[in-house]
């Protein structure tokens, strides 16, 4: 048992994140942060691993959460789904191991949005779940 409460018919997405880290632009802050991609289908790597480097970037493999898509939020999939730009929020929370940060979560749940928004991906681009969004 995984300790958490499940919503009857919730969908689980294994997903992944890319994170880009570039230097500041303010004195306030060594570094800027940011999501840049989920993807559906990523490869196996351990949090943080650098993926690329070029001009000061650093794109990093931040790591795997699950997207939880529950039927008892189909209206803000599809509100999002439907939306100009339809996306993917990702929440980083400070750590104390390197970089400084840990993926807490991901969601595409308007509702509950906490952080940046992103362009959705492959997992949206699938639809996976466009039929229990669908109005």
């Amino acid at each position: 048992m995984s300790g958490r409460l499940e919503v009857p018919g919730s969908l689980r997405i294994p997903v992944a994140v890319l994170v880009e880290r570039r230097p500041g632009v303010t004195p306030w802050a060594e570094w800027s942060w940011r999501a840049v991609e989920v993807l559906e289908d990523a490869p196996e790597a351990p949090p943080w691993t650098v993926l690329r480097e070029a001009e000061g970037r650093t794109l990093f493999l931040a790591g795997h959460a699950e997207v939880a898509l529950h039927p008892t939020d189909t209206t803000n999939y599809r509100d999002n789904l439907t939306s100009a730009a339809p996306s993917a929020w990702v929440v980083l929370r400070q750590a104390e191991a390197a970089p400084g940060f840990a993926l807490h979560l991901v969601t595409v749940d308007a509702g509950r949005r906490m952080s940046m928004p992103m362009p959705a991906t492959t997992c949206w681009r699938r639809c996976r779940c466009r039929p229990a969004c669908a109005p």
